[in-house]
C-alpha cells in the first residue's frame, strides 16, 4: 500500500483513542474494536492471558482426550486459553482445581486481576467506555465465533497474527 506524504501524520480517530489506553497499541486497538461490537469480555481475557504468557503446566495429555469441533475450531488457541480460565472462574478459582487440571494457579489468577485492571483503564481513560466486569464469563456462542462482519470476533486472531509477525507499519 501506497502511502500520501499528506497522510503520514495524519491519526485517526481509532488512533487517538489507543493513544490514551496505557497498554500496547496492538492490544489497546484490539480492547477498542470489540467495545463497538459487545465482545469486550473475551477480549479481556484474551488480553490478559497473552500479556501472563503459559497458563499450563507440563503435563500429559489424558487418555482418551479428544478435541472438540463444531464453530468453537475457528478460534484455536484462544478458545483454549478462554476454555481453561473460564472453567477455572466456573470452578471458583482454586489452587487444588489448577493443579489437578494441569494450569498455572498464579498465571490464571494473574489473569483475573489484569481483567480488572483492564476494565479500570479502559472506564477512566476517555475512551468512552462503560464496561462492566463479568467474572463467570459465558463461552463465545457459535455465531459469536463463526459471523464475522457483523462482529469484530475474528479481532482477537488477527491481533494474534500480528503480534507474533511484527509488522513495522501499523495504521492506527
Amino acid at each position: 500500500k501506497t502511502v500520501m506524504s499528506s497522510d503520514v501524520n495524519k491519526i485517526t480517530s481509532l488512533g487517538r483513542k489507543c493513544v490514551n489506553l496505557p497498554v500496547s497499541p496492538r492490544f489497546a486497538k484490539l480492547l477498542l474494536l470489540s467495545l463497538q461490537q459487545d465482545i469486550i469480555q473475551y477480549t479481556l481475557t484474551i488480553v490478559a492471558a497473552l500479556s501472563v504468557g503459559h497458563i499450563f503446566t507440563r503435563r500429559p495429555v489424558p487418555a482418551g482426550f479428544k478435541p472438540r469441533g463444531g464453530p468453537s475450531k475457528l478460534l484455536g488457541d484462544f478458545m483454549v486459553l478462554l476454555s481453561a480460565f473460564g472453567a477455572w472462574e466456573h470452578s471458583g478459582g482454586g489452587l487444588q482445581w489448577s493443579t489437578d487440571h494441569g494450569l498455572r494457579y498464579r498465571a490464571l489468577s494473574e489473569i483475573r486481576q489484569l481483567r480488572r485492571q483492564l476494565v479500570n483503564i479502559l472506564n477512566t481513560a476517555g475512551v468512552g467506555a462503560d464496561v462492566k466486569l463479568q467474572p463467570n464469563l459465558q463461552p463465545p456462542t457459535p455465531k459469536t465465533v463463526s459471523s464475522p462482519p457483523q462482529n469484530y470476533y475474528h479481532m482477537p486472531r488477527l491481533a494474534g497474527f500480528v503480534l507474533q509477525n511484527q509488522h513495522s507499519n501499523d495504521s492506527f
